[in-house]
């Protein structure tokens, strides 16, 4: 659980005193395992600034992953007089047990308090394997949920005031249950496009959406014609942000694409490749590819989309060298059946980020993420069609 992200938040305050509970405009605090990363210049989140540690653990305990709120109404009773309050629910980890705990700010973000009645939500009897609080407010309540990371469920508690939890039901094995469940994440979602839910993720003035995290999303219910309601995850205003197109083709039909950006500062790039004709009906054929790869290793991540057969989209990060190449238990490639479009069209989307790829597919139908390690930057990429049927239409855009 190395370097699971505790919490991001952003206050409204504009000054800090020694005695205030909250943070400031002008500073954004990210909490990493314990350890906070404060970026305090204003709109610009490309400097950050390494803090002391903020809440402590003990010789034979240690702070796992969690979420920090702004208790605007002050239900915890923390912040007499604000609106702008931060609370920390964090799991504290010890030889015997797992505990949830609470701890606010004393000096603006920089210190946090332990409540003295922690913890807050404990198990009977102890469970070492029950941690990885995330908590949002809903209606009047807060709602909580925390894995019981071996049993494969998902807890679901509720708290009036963050201090005084009740169980409510529980999420029980579903998914992809592997070794363990861990670090459950909690969002209210819109049905279609009625409101936007936005993940909140730093961003810099010159580049947008440039962080190690992924970029900003809107997420939504949509009923998907032919697999019926799934959840749609897209990029948010992605195209808002680019500046001059490294390459175009309207009409690329069975041919590619090749873009060196290695002069290129952010080495981040943004591709959108649109397929339409495609006939309904016919046997299906041809393949659309990307590669990127650098001009210096003969390192790459690659995916692919073929037309044929149960139409699957794949993605390769095996030709990295770094842990593809030292660990047998590395994950090197990774697929989804994505049918096509009953209009006959097909969109992929992509964002590389030097060490991180996202492909959003139709839309944001299917997205996948994918982190790679190269020893050398990858600065090349390659996009090519091959073998379509006559009269499909293809589109590109980097």
């Amino acid at each position: 659980m190395l370097g699971v992200l505790l919490a991001v938040a952003v206050a409204t305050q504009t000054s800090i005193s020694p005695t205030n509970s909250s943070m400031p405009t002008s500073t954004s605090t990210m909490f990493d395992m314990g350890v906070p990363t404060n970026a305090s210049v204003p709109g610009d989140y490309t400097i950050v600034e390494n803090q002391k540690i903020t809440i402590f653990a003990t010789e034979d305990s240690q702070i796992f992953s969690g979420i920090a709120v702004i208790d605007v109404n002050n239900t915890s009773g923390f912040f007499p007089n604000q609106t702008n309050g931060v609370v920390a629910i964090y799991t504290l980890n010890t030889p015997y047990a797992q505990i949830q705990e609470i701890a606010w700010p004393v000096d603006g973000g920089y210190t946090f308090e332990k409540y003295s009645g922690n913890p807050v939500l404990e198990l009977t009897p102890n469970s070492t394997q029950f941690r990885d609080p995330e908590v949002i407010r809903y209606g009047d309540s807060w709602v909580m949920v925390a894995a019981y990371a071996q049993e494969f469920v998902v807890g679901i508690f509720t708290s009036p005031d963050l201090k005084n939890w009740t169980h409510a039901s529980n999420f029980s094995h579903h998914g992809l249950l592997g070794l363990q469940y861990e670090c459950p994440n909690l969002v209210e979602v819109p049905v279609e496009v009625q409101e936007e839910s936005i993940q909140q993720v730093p961003t810099g003035q010159s580049e947008g959406w440039r962080s190690s995290m992924a970029v900003p999303c809107q997420v939504y219910l949509a009923n998907v014609t032919r697999i019926g309601w799934d959840l749609i995850d897209a990029p948010y205003e992605i195209l808002s942000i680019y500046d001059t197109p490294l390459a175009q083709n309207s009409s690329l039909g069975n041919g590619s694409v090749l873009v060196d950006y290695s002069n290129l500062y952010s080495r981040a790039i943004y591709f959108q490749c649109n397929v339409s004709s495609i006939p309904n009906g016919t046997y299906l054929m041809g393949t659309l590819n990307f590669t990127f790869s650098s001009s210096s290793m003969r390192e790459s991540v690659s995916g692919g989309f073929f037309f044929g057969a149960d139409n699957p989209f794949w993605m390769n990060r095996g030709n990295v060298y770094g842990l593809g190449q030292t660990n047998p238990f590395f994950t090197d490639k990774f697929s989804v059946g994505s049918p096509i479009n009953s209009n006959g069209t097909f969109m992929l989307e992509g964002i590389i980020d030097r060490s991180i790829l996202e492909v959003f597919l139709d839309g944001g139908r299917y997205s996948g993420t994918m982190t790679f390690f190269p020893e050398d930057e990858l600065n090349t990429m390659e996009l090519r069609t091959s073998g379509l049927n006559e009269g499909v239409g293809v589109s590109v855009a980097i």
